[in-house]
Order: structure tokens, then sequence, then C-alpha cells
């Protein structure tokens, strides 16, 4: 990919990111969730944020 290829490919990647995060947020996860993630995390060795 040329250099002037990878800049626009950058700059819409940017592009579909930001609209994303704004017109589809991902909310956070209630607390009742995330003790549940901990729980299923310490038991198999997952880290809780991989589960979430």
């Amino acid at each position: 990919m040329s250099p002037e290829e990878e800049a626009v490919f950058d700059f819409v990647t940017t592009l579909i990111e930001q609209f994303e995060e704004r017109a589809y947020p991902i909310p956070d996860a209630p607390p009742h969730e995330e003790q549940q993630a901990k729980r299923l995390g310490n038991k198999f060795g997952v880290s809780a944020a991989a589960l979430i």
C-alpha cells in the first residue's frame, strides 16, 4: 500500500470508529453482570474485561 493509500485508509478508519462510537455507544455493564464476569473469570482463569 502506498503512503497516500495508507493515509486515506487511516482517515476513513478514524471516521468510521468515531461514527460508531457516537451512533452505537456501548453502555457500561450493570454491577451484577460485572460481578458475574469476575466470578467466571476467576473460575476459568480469564480476565473479567474479556468477558464483559
